[in-house]
């Protein structure tokens, strides 16, 4: 069947084995959707940003995208070079320039659209906005059903590390398209399976093989995210830390930035066992597991980042400090605590009789991520020659109060989704019990997406083992 970057291709008349400069007024060619196209037929591509890039031609026959305004004026010398306009757009519209306002994710979508429908549907300006509106739907369905199919298939495989990882990241990218767009019938079947699947993993040592297979170089746990950012020495970097910033709310905080996100590499990692964030965010800026008896806090949290970066010139932000370049003058390694997510998830109220739905606290994050300095932060950081990682401690869950109390005595450090408990003390209490890898301490979890705390009560809470809870991404940005 033809489609549009088909179209495109022969268009443009672009052959694999030819290095060809493509100039692109529109976007569109930059897209994840006209990129992978390219790479699905065989052809290399490079996306060209900086003037300064062009100045040696490829060693290997490639494409090079880019949407500079102006080209230098060498580049013709070097380079074979496309020009792509807006009227080499292959839709048909009613007259020019009605595409212009529609982002190029978004234009990319509503091509899929039309070409599955009817590609010489001629376009016209009252309807544009209902045609948006049913391409964007058509692709969130069609994405939903596509992760519930993956889903289902490494459901079937025994849980390692690296099934558990890639079902974290399915589920995380499925649960919130499903929220979105209200598809709840296989998000509540799919949800105890996913559970059982988690249950399985840790029951089995699976936290204690993606401790030992865990490294600097490939992380798999977040006590290994500070080594990673050393191995790819840049020479300026940034590690943004957002407080309960699962799978799911990545995928949120990826449409609200846009642009900024395009070219993201995500790649999913597991917190510490408990999901707390004592625990877990301590991992993360000490870089190191060993964090269960030492103290907690923003003020241990930036004393153990600059210990790890000792020999550099380090700061630690919080959303609420100033962040230009005068005060990041002079640093190399910054990191910047968004504490958003965790503290709206904390105090989401929920009316009685709620059903098990971020839907509510998705919409009150978009609306606080509009009044944010989040894009801004990363556009001055950016700005500055840092290279942005975004991370998390760990996720939520929705979960409801399952009128059982845990003991006080037994506990540690209490989390109403999962509790740290001194070995010992693990058979004091008849709730489930997780040994956590290496120390002699054990977590103690409620039952399924329930909670410590008075029946029926719906909370966004953490500290469990649900992949919610457990698997976080590890976001680098395209500069």
């Amino acid at each position: 069947m033809l489609n549009w970057p088909l179209r495109i291709i022969t268009q443009l008349q672009l052959r694999i084995g030819q290095t060809r400069l493509v100039h692109d007024e529109t976007g569109l060619l930059l897209t994840d959707a006209f990129r992978n196209h390219l790479t699905s037929e065989g052809f290399a591509v490079k996306i060209v940003k900086q003037a300064s890039a062009l100045l040696q031609t490829p060693g290997e026959p490639m494409l090079l995208l880019t949407d500079l305004v102006k080209l230098p004026a060498f580049v013709k010398a070097r380079f074979t070079v496309l020009h792509f306009s807006w009227a080499d757009i292959p839709v048909l519209t009613e007259r020019s320039g009605i595409l212009r306002a529609i982002p190029a994710d978004e234009l990319a979508t509503l091509l899929d659209y039309l070409y599955a429908s009817n590609p010489h549907r001629i376009i016209r300006s009252h309807e544009l906005d209902a045609l948006r509106q049913a391409a964007a739907e058509e692709k969130a369905v069609e994405l939903v059903r596509q992760l519930a199919q993956q889903i289902r298939k490494l459901l079937i495989q025994p849980p390692t590390v690296s099934t558990v990882l890639a079902m974290g990241d399915c589920w995380g990218q499925f649960s919130y398209e499903a929220t979105k767009r209200r598809l709840m019938s296989e998000l509540n079947e799919l949800t105890p399976q996913v559970d059982r699947y988690a249950l399985r993993f840790f029951q089995d040592k699976g936290m204690e093989q993606a401790i030992l297979s865990s490294t600097m170089s490939n992380p798999l746990t977040i006590d290994r995210v500070l080594g990673y950012l050393t191995r790819q020495k840049h020479t300026k970097v940034a590690l943004l830390c957002f407080d309960a910033m699962g799978v799911s709310e990545w995928q949120l905080l990826r449409d609200y930035l846009g642009s900024l996100a395009t070219g993201a590499i995500v790649k999913p990692i597991l917190a510490m066992l408990p999901s707390l964030t004592a625990i877990s965010r301590m991992a993360l800026y000490a870089g190191s597991r060993d964090v269960y008896d030492r103290p907690s806090g923003r003020r241990e949290e930036k004393k153990a980042f600059g210990e790890f970066f000792q020999g550099h010139s380090v700061h630690y932000f919080t959303d609420d400090d100033a962040i230009t370049p005068d005060t990041l003058l002079g640093f190399n390694v910054v990191s910047v605590l968004f504490p958003f997510f965790d503290s709206l998830a904390h105090s989401a109220h929920f009316p009685s009789g709620s059903t098990l739905s971020k839907e509510l606290y998705y919409h009150t994050v978009r609306g606080s991520l509009e009044q944010s300095n989040v894009r801004t932060v990363i556009e001055t950081l950016q700005a500055g020659g840092y290279t942005c990682y975004l991370c998390a401690d760990h996720g939520t869950a929705v979960a409801k109060g399952d009128g059982r109390d845990l003991q006080r005595y037994v506990q540690e450090k209490f989390g109403k989704r999962g509790c740290l408990v001194p070995a010992g003390a693990e058979d004091l209490t008849d709730f489930t019990r997780i040994a956590v890898p290496f120390v002699s301490k054990f977590v103690v979890i409620p039952e399924g997406r329930t909670l410590f705390g008075n029946r029926s009560v719906v909370e966004i809470n953490h500290g469990g083992i649900s992949l919610d809870e457990m698997v976080v991404p590890l976001v680098k940005l395209a500069h």
